[in-house]
C-alpha cells in the first residue's frame, strides 16, 4: 500500500486524467508485484477542479463512491476498471460529473461494508446509504461519526477481518 501511495503521488502530480494516473500506476505496480503471487491494489482516484465545479474520477476494482446531492438524490459513481498490479496493459475508464454546494460524497473500502453482525450479516451498501441520507441533516463530520457508530452497533462483538476506511467529502 505504501507503494502505491507514493505512486499515486509521483504520477498524479503530472497529470490531469484519472484514468491515465490509474494506467501509470498500474503499470508500475506490475512490474514490482509481478513475483508477489497474487498481490494487488484497488483504487478509486479522482480531481476536483473547483474552478468548474467538475468532479473527474476512475475506479481500479474499488467500491463505487456514494454521491449523496443536496436534494437528495443518490448515485454511485461507476466506472470500468480492473485492480492494480497484475496486469501491466489494462486500461481504466474516466468519467466526469458537475458538483454543486451542498453535495457530499462517500468513500470507503470493502471492509465496511462486508463487516459482519454476529448473525454473519453483511452491514452492505444498501444500509450505507440508508443511513447516510437519514443523516443528511448531520454536518460531515457528525456524519462520520454516526456511519461509524452504526457499523460498530451492527456489528456488535465480531471481529473485524478487514481493513475500514471511511472518507467524506462535502462541497461547499
Amino acid at each position: 500500500m505504501a507503494l502505491a501511495s507514493g505512486l499515486f503521488k509521483e504520477i498524479g502530480e503530472n497529470q490531469k486524467s484519472p484514468a491515465l494516473t490509474l494506467k501509470k500506476v498500474n503499470r508500475e505496480l506490475a512490474r514490482y508485484l509481478a513475483q508477489s503471487n497474487g498481490l494487488y491494489v484497488t483504487a478509486f482516484y479522482g480531481i476536483f477542479l473547483p474552478e468548474k465545479r467538475e468532479f473527474l474520477y476512475g475506479r481500479a476494482g474499488h467500491p463505487a463512491p456514494i454521491l449523496i446531492r443536496k436534494n437528495g438524490d443518490i448515485e454511485t459513481l461507476e466506472s470500468d476498471g480492473i485492480f492494480l498490479g497484475m496486469y501491466d496493459d489494462e486500461s481504466y475508464e474516466e468519467k466526469k460529473i458537475s458538483l454543486g454546494s451542498g453535495d457530499r460524497l462517500i468513500l470507503y473500502t470493502d471492509g465496511l461494508t462486508e463487516s459482519c453482525s454476529e448473525s454473519k450479516e453483511e452491514y452492505g451498501l444498501e444500509r450505507l446509504i440508508h443511513h447516510s441520507k437519514m443523516g443528511s441533516h448531520f454536518s460531515i463530520h457528525q456524519l462520520h461519526e454516526s456511519i461509524l457508530s452504526d457499523i460498530q452497533s451492527f456489528c456488535g462483538h465480531h471481529p473485524i477481518k478487514d481493513d475500514q476506511t471511511l472518507v467524506l467529502l462535502e462541497v461547499q
